[in-house]
């Protein structure tokens, strides 16, 4: 009997021993690894023939430690650097678009030294290596914080936003550039990126927005200020994203798929 036992605990226990392996590793680590999936390059444009910088955040096709982390939230990495990397708005970038080698290394040092956008990736990478057995060795990770579904929802609703009235037609729009930020809604960083993936993660929130849109515009608006109208159209898109059920669906979907790296605990109300 004990013959046949010592096998099974051998195993038991190289088992164990794998599961518990954890490697460290240091921020700096993931920060020389930008080039690998944010890039920056010199292009051309069709129409013009003027050149221009294009940046981009971008699957890792090889292998390397990142890659699960990227390619599983390439909308939210993305989202993070368009709206809150420093490098986006640099104007000193144009004055490289005829050197590459310039470019690239002014681009690369800058979002190096991003203290703003470094934070939300690294901890956005903490929480997802650790779950592959890898610890970033020299950063404390902050605690989780506590938000309500309702919450996320009303931000959710941020990004469907009016922009213009033009001829009596109230105009709307939803992009990657952000959403409209509301001074009675705490909206961190990571919250806004997440809620941006949910939106293009289900088709139907866009059906949703587009018979929002149809809807808002037959309504009849008696206001004559121009701000009074367009608090009235912001307010009506808010109310009717609010009321999609695929909205709130693909939230609840999403977060149960990502919770784990999520810096966030989303509570049902």
């Amino acid at each position: 009997m004990k013959a046949r036992l010592l096998p099974a605990i051998l195993i038991l226990g190289i088992t164990i021993l794998s599961l518990t392996t954890i490697e460290d590793i240091k921020k700096e680590k993931i920060l020389k690894s930008y080039p690998e999936f944010i890039h920056v390059k010199i292009s051309t444009s069709s129409y013009s023939g003027d050149s221009y910088i294009e940046m981009s955040v971008d699957s890792i096709r090889k292998s390397h430690f990142l890659r699960s982390f990227v390619n599983e939230n390439k909308r939210i990495i993305n989202y993070l650097f368009k709206n809150y990397s420093k490098i986006i708005n640099d104007e000193s970038i144009e004055y490289l678009k005829s050197d590459s080698v310039k470019l690239k290394a002014y681009f690369y040092n800058s979002l190096e030294k991003d203290s703003i956008f470094n934070s939300q990736i690294i901890q956005l990478a903490y929480n997802h290596l650790k779950r592959d057995g890898i610890i970033i060795s020299d950063f404390m990770p902050l605690n989780k914080i506590e938000i309500s579904t309702d919450s996320i929802l009303s931000i959710a609703t941020r990004f469907f936003y009016l922009y213009d009235i033009k001829n009596k037609v109230p105009r709307f729009k939803s992009c990657i550039d952000g959403c409209t930020r509301d001074e009675d809604i705490a909206m961190p960083p990571i919250i806004e990126a997440f809620c941006w993936h949910v939106i293009r993660s289900d088709d139907n929130v866009y059906y949703d927005y587009q018979a929002a849109r149809k809807k808002i515009r037959e309504l009849k608006v008696l206001y004559v200020s121009q701000t009074k109208k367009e608090e009235f159209y912001r307010n009506a898109m808010y109310a009717e994203m609010k009321k999609s059920i695929h909205l709130k669906n693909a939230i609840k979907i999403e977060y149960k798929k990502k919770k784990d790296i999520l810096n966030f605990v989303m509570i049902d109300n």
